[in-house]
């Protein structure tokens, strides 16, 4: 599994990245805005195009 190197209240956020299958974004999944500087997913949608359908990076 791929973790997110991004950093999250000061330190690494070490959450599962996923890829969303419409646009290619990758990024961790988190449930409030900005929690993570890698963010890719806010509750399960992606940031970018607003889709829900993702894939787990291994």
């Amino acid at each position: 599994m791929s973790m997110c190197k991004g950093t999250r209240n000061g330190s690494s956020c070490g959450m599962l990245l996923y890829r969303c299958v419409r646009c290619g974004h990758v990024g961790c999944n988190q449930v409030s805005n900005s929690a993570c500087s890698n963010m890719g997913f806010n509750t399960g949608r992606c940031v970018r195009c607003g889709n829900s359908q993702t894939e787990r990076i291994r």
